[in-house]
């Protein structure tokens, strides 16, 4: 498989979870906050998660190397 075939696949806990966030979101913020949230989200998604799937946070406690 090469990287024109990857394919992000959602699983429905995923879009279970969102709806909790979002439900919690909206009991103190406004609705430009909760679809300012849901655009970076997707941003981060589409630029971040699927061309680059094994990047993560690097962790200050367990770094790798230089």
């Amino acid at each position: 498989m090469n990287d024109d075939e990857r394919k992000l696949v959602f699983k429905p806990r995923f879009f279970a979870t969102i709806d909790e966030v979002l439900d919690f979101l909206e009991e103190y913020n406004s609705e430009d906050y909760i679809q300012n949230f849901l655009i970076d989200l997707n941003d981060f998604i589409v630029n971040k998660i699927v061309p680059y799937p094994e990047s993560h946070t690097e962790y200050r406690w367990k770094q790798t190397p230089e």
